[in-house]
């Protein structure tokens, strides 16, 4: 398995009123290249000070991080990696084109590609219209499709997004979401994403960790650690005409108004209940199943 982003043994503490408080406990991750994973927990969890340690903003007193099989301190890794947070800003003064090709050079891209991926970049964030206004004038929606664009303007392999979507309109928020699928599938761009929004992670990452109080405390497939911390499902199911009762409430259901109601146990195969019902001669109109959400994960486990 080839791994884009590893971390071992990390630990990273501060002190605090003459005390020492960890904010990072013996970390271990392993994000393969080409996925999106993402990474949740609660303020305070960690996660923006491990997002420091892996650009090397932070220094770890114990482990190691690897970029591309790169160690960190090896600074020419990140030629290949870039990144934003919510927390991205630039010099009031600068116009965003100016940022755009002040950032080709510190990549040290030729000056013919760099406007070619500028132009690119532009008419993907569609900030055309706004080159030539100052940053400090720009909304919040235009500064972050502007991080965007400075984000991607060296092609990186890996990306990492620190709450990308914070304070942003719902419409943008969508656009962004929709860039990160793409880059992430046409370019196998490697995302490292961190996010309060628990649909923009359902979404988006096929993987998760969850870190709470410095430590990891699970990680996995979203679906099954999902299950693995809530063993039931609730489904509905809207028949022609509800018949054999007694047989319904043999198999686990009840009946609720037009509708009849089960618990299912996440081990339950759901095409076995359906046939069960097509036995016995009932017509189905309509299906609903509820699952656990990442919300509810993200709440049962910050408890």
């Amino acid at each position: 398995m080839e791994y884009a982003l590893t971390v071992k043994g990390v630990t990273k503490s501060f002190s605090h009123r003459g005390k020492k408080v960890y904010a990072l406990r013996d970390i271990n991750l392993e994000i393969k290249k080409g996925e999106i994973f993402g990474l949740l927990g609660p303020n305070g969890a960690g996660k923006t000070t491990l997002m420091n340690v892996i650009t090397g903003i932070v220094l770890p007193e114990t482990g190691e991080v690897k970029i591309l099989g790169e160690s960190n301190t090896n600074k020419a890794v990140f030629d290949r990696i870039n990144g934003i947070s919510a927390e991205t800003y630039f010099h009031w003064a600068l116009k965003p084109l100016d940022i755009l090709r002040f950032y080709s050079k510190v990549y040290g891209i030729e000056k013919k590609e760099a406007e070619r991926r500028i132009k690119e970049l532009v008419e993907l964030f569609e900030i055309k219209d706004i080159l030539d206004t100052k940053f400090g004038m720009l909304s919040t929606g235009e500064a972050r499709r502007l991080a965007f664009a400075k984000a991607l303007i060296n092609e990186p392999e890996v990306l990492l997004l620190d709450e990308p979507t914070l304070g942003l309109d719902p419409h943008i928020s969508l656009k962004v979401r929709k860039m990160i699928k793409e880059v992430n599938k046409e370019k196998n761009m490697t995302i490292l994403l961190t996010s309060h929004y628990m649909q923009e992670v359902e979404m988006l990452a096929g993987r998760i960790a969850f870190i709470n109080k410095g430590k990891i405390i699970d990680t996995g497939n979203v679906e099954k650690v999902k299950m693995k911390h809530f063993n039931t499902y609730d489904l509905w199911i809207k028949p022609k005409t509800i018949k054999e009762k007694t047989f319904l409430k043999d198999i686990g259901f009840r009946i609720e108004g037009e509708n009849i109601f089960k618990q299912m146990k996440s081990s339950e195969d759901l095409s076995v209940i359906l046939t069960q019902l097509h036995s016995k001669g009932m017509e189905i109109k309509d299906i609903k199943v509820k699952r656990p959400t990442l919300e509810d994960y993200f709440i049962k486990l910050s408890k």
